[in-house]
């Protein structure tokens, strides 16, 4: 039985109580991680209610206590690892049954309606579905039209988003993976043809080619491949600054006559390509410089957001400002936090892996482990995992309420440095990282 608001509350303030009265060492971080992120599962996995037709895991425990697309979907991938593939397949099954003929998703879905209806739905629905039916070794909960559903959502991008590079392009910041993350900050909506986003889209499409192959659909699958190569030539091509020795975001202005230009912010986001993969051995140890170094993106307590060398780095508390409340040129300027600079879990367990990935193999042990210590110190202070801390002094910051989502992950991160490929990308066909 699901547990309602008060017992929730309570069994937080019980497991807080006995776990500090248990006194535990460092050693015992993973261990408390662990145990915590069970134990809440019955207090995020949400029963069906209102429009959303399936049970479905919420974002946090008190803040974000609604469906959010790739939230959900890492948390279920979390619950997955351990053997459990409802909490996942039901989440999916929500998102795609308020995606549109169109195509169109949804960010946030309550049970009483969309929290962000203007944004479409970030790209991890064909990710969460690929991993979903290779680890239970099926694809047939995808008939019956949920598969077309996934295939609309990801062609939506391409009819909707498509820049002058034939790159996809947020509609704002505020609709990607860092809400107000300065690598794809612009002045207009629907005009950065962003690192991330491209990453991610190239994934998405070679999950789909994956599942499309595997129900018998051979035209989609190739159409996904195809998708999925030319956005990674395209990338390669367009977003890697060779002087720089990192990838920038690219802004097109409205006016055709006006040149795009890149973003030149040394941001998180910026590095999907190698947390991936995809990107070339010459260029993601180029890129990996900036994150071993101090003066970037490296902290005694993780890996910054935003690089440290950057004028606008900041670790405010609830600092976030929304993007589009400044002109251009002085985005950003005024402090806003969040992801200008705070540490996050998942930026740290994607970190870890693409160091490992690279040969950076004692960083990226180093990493795993700052990040499992701050969020464990988390739990022993607070009782939840806070959504970012500080890169400084690693005091949490933002959605001190409790959150799930990436969080989840950060139990599995010490297995999945074991793994070459990465958990997450396991028997998937990515397209070669070799540069134009």
């Amino acid at each position: 039985m699901l547990a309602t608001s008060g017992m929730m509350l309570a069994s937080l303030a019980a497991f807080r109580v006995s776990r500090a009265a248990e006194n535990l060492s460092a050693g015992d971080d993973l261990a408390l991680i662990t145990d915590y992120s069970r134990n809440i599962k019955s207090q995020l996995y949400k029963p069906a209610a209102g429009i959303l037709r399936f049970p479905y895991l919420a974002a946090g425990v008190k803040s974000y206590p609604h469906l959010v697309d790739w939230d959900g979907i890492w948390g279920g991938m979390s619950y997955l690892a351990d053997g459990d593939p409802e909490p996942l397949r039901n989440t999916l099954l929500n998102l795609l049954d308020h995606t549109a003929p169109t195509g169109k998703g949804q960010r946030v879905i309550k049970p009483d309606g969309y929290g962000a209806p203007v944004f479409h739905s970030r790209p991890f629905l064909a990710t969460g579905a690929f991993v979903l039916s290779r680890e239970t070794g099926s694809v047939e909960w995808l008939r019956d039209g949920w598969f077309d559903r996934l295939h609309a959502n990801l062609l939506y991008w391409h009819a909707h988003r498509t820049g002058r590079h034939g790159l996809l392009k947020w509609w704002h910041v505020d609709e990607g993976f860092a809400d107000n993350g300065l690598g794809n900050w612009a002045w207009d909506t629907n005009c950065v043809e962003a690192v991330d986003l491209n990453a991610q889209m190239i994934l998405e499409h070679s999950c789909a080619a994956w599942l499309a192959g595997r129900l018998g659909l051979a035209d989609k699958a190739r159409e996904h491949r195809r998708l999925a190569e030319a956005l990674h030539g395209r990338m390669e091509q367009a977003l890697w600054d060779e002087k720089a020795g990192f990838y920038f975001s690219m802004f097109n202005p409205r006016e055709r006559a006006a040149q795009p230009a890149p973003i030149r912010v040394l941001h998180y986001t910026n590095l999907w390509p190698l947390w991936l993969g995809l990107s070339p051995v010459s260029r993601a140890k180029r890129a990996l410089e900036y994150v071993r170094s101090p003066e970037h993106f490296w902290s005694e307590h993780g890996i910054r957001s935003m690089a440290k060398s950057d004028p606008r780095y900041n670790n405010a508390r609830n600092g976030l400002t929304l993007p589009m409340t400044y002109p251009e040129p002085n985005a950003g300027a005024n402090t806003s936090s969040n992801w200008q600079g705070p540490i996050w879990s998942l930026t740290n367990y994607l970190a870890a892996l693409a160091l490992n990935r690279y040969g950076f193999h004692e960083e990226a042990q180093t990493v795993a482990q700052r990040i499992i210590r701050v969020h464990a110190a988390s739990l022993r202070t607070l009782g939840v995992f806070a959504e970012n801390y500080s890169a400084e002094t690693r005091e949490p910051l933002g959605a001190t309420g409790g959150i799930g989502s990436w969080c989840l992950m950060l139990r599995h991160l010490p297995a999945h440095l074991k793994s070459q490929p990465t958990w997450l990308l396991k028997d998937l066909d990515l397209p070669a990282a070799t540069a134009p």
